[in-house]
């Protein structure tokens, strides 16, 4: 195991998307024929340990899946990416989450989510991998997994003296505690995100700014909105600065707060390489037969971690 072993480490869902394109989704009893299936491997906790391992990352991950197939199809993208997993437990009880999702003619989508293994996260598994989150120099968390989980993760990193990124996705139906704003140093919503967290409208500049500022009053040191085709906008004391999605495009702009703001940069967290050195990646050898048993929903979508974060890791 190298010296830079759990440099970022990721606790999140884990799931397996059963995708199905139809010319237009069934009525209530219909039944119609579909033109393509595909199975993805993903969950939000996945996805952004993948990206981050692509990226020149010495990523672990901390979640649990079920005893079945679908685990192992979790297990080797992990172990292809080069993902550790030696805190990712096997579920006895509860499978491996998975998702639903019809996509239509048009694009519009309709989703199912069963979390099973994802929603018997709890903060016992947190403590049974307390030793690499005391170590970990970057700590991604989102809320497909209980709050409760996510919260401990949360404390236990900031602790530590890790820098803590919350992806607050799915967007949640009830207030984020203001102990786990405490506890992070950024939250990454999008646009509905960041809507159902302040009330803020963020479809456009202005209210995107508006709306990063109503979380750091919130508690949030910095929040970074991402915005689709815009790019992204970073929100913290001292300023606001946009990033477009085309660096080839546009330059970055920088508002400040005020006049005599401080122009200070935020101090991007980075994980350097394993000097070409190669990863062992250990089986998931602990098995659970309860979990905390705490529901929660969750949406699922397949798609990658933020660019920016992707690269901000990978840079010398």
């Amino acid at each position: 195991m190298s010296e830079l072993a759990g440099a970022v480490v990721v606790v999140g869902s884990l799931n397996c998307d059963f995708v199905t394109r139809v010319t237009r989704r069934p009525s209530g009893g219909e039944t119609v024929m579909g033109q393509s299936f595909d199975l993805f491997v993903g969950g939000k906790g996945n996805n952004q340990a993948i990206a981050c391992a692509r990226a020149g990352a010495d990523v672990s991950i901390v979640g649990r899946v079920g005893a079945d197939a679908f685990a192992d199809l979790i297990v080797e993208r992990l172990d292809a990416a080069g993902v550790r997993r030696d805190h990712l437990a096997r579920d006895l009880e509860a499978g491996t989450g998975v998702a639903d999702i019809q996509v239509d003619a048009t694009g519009q989508n309709a989703i199912v989510v069963v979390p099973r293994a994802n929603a018997r996260v709890c903060p016992s598994d947190i403590d049974a991998a307390g030793e690499l989150l005391d170590r970990a120099r970057v700590v991604l968390v989102q809320l497909e997994i209980p709050i409760d989980a996510v919260l401990h993760a949360a404390v236990r990193a900031k602790r530590a003296g890790a820098y803590v990124v919350l992806n607050p996705a799915p967007a949640p139906a009830a207030p984020l505690p203001a102990a786990l704003y405490a506890s992070i140093d950024l939250i990454t919503p999008n646009e509905s995100e960041a809507r159902s967290l302040t009330g803020v409208d963020a479809r456009d500049d202005e209210g995107a700014e508006t709306a990063g500022r109503a979380l750091l009053r919130l508690g949030a040191p910095r929040s970074l909105l991402t915005l689709g085709e815009r790019g992204t906008l970073l929100v913290e004391a001292s300023g606001a600065r946009a990033r477009p999605r085309s660096r080839s495009t546009s330059s970055t702009r920088r508002r400040p707060a005020t006049r005599s703001a401080e122009r200070s940069r935020p101090s991007w967290p980075r994980a350097r390489r394993s000097s070409g050195r190669s990863r062992s990646v250990a089986p998931p050898e602990r098995s659970l037969a309860r979990g905390s048993g705490q529901s929660h929903r969750c949406r699922c979508e397949p798609r990658s971690m933020s660019s920016w974060l992707a690269a901000g890791l990978a840079e010398p």
